[in-house]
């Protein structure tokens, strides 16, 4: 935290999963895997990127920490110990990384 303990954002909300899903998305555009690799087209990469993200912003908001400044500029999730980012069950990547 900065300025000894003051909180710089706020958690996360559902109405902000648009604008987590849009920061994690423009985060990873030029990431090795999640960027390059993952959706090569870089023309269409970031209309790709925002829907695989935003299963991880809906993810966050369960007994995952997320936080954000503001206007979403900035945002981090947290998986305590002994939390599941991803449960089995959860098939909204297969959905969404499945070929058109």
């Amino acid at each position: 935290m900065a300025n000894g303990g003051d909180r710089v954002g706020r958690a996360a909300t559902r109405n902000d999963v648009p604008a987590v899903a849009a920061c994690l998305a423009s985060a990873f555009f030029d990431d090795p895997v999640w960027g390059d690799w993952t959706f090569p087209d870089t023309s269409t990469r970031t209309r790709d990127l925002v829907p695989f993200m935003t299963p991880m912003a809906e993810l966050g908001l369960g007994e995952i920490s997320t936080e954000m400044t503001p206007a979403a500029e900035a945002i981090t999730i947290w998986t305590p110990p002994g939390a599941s980012y991803v449960p089995p069950e959860d098939e909204r990547h297969d959905d969404v990384a499945r070929p058109t």
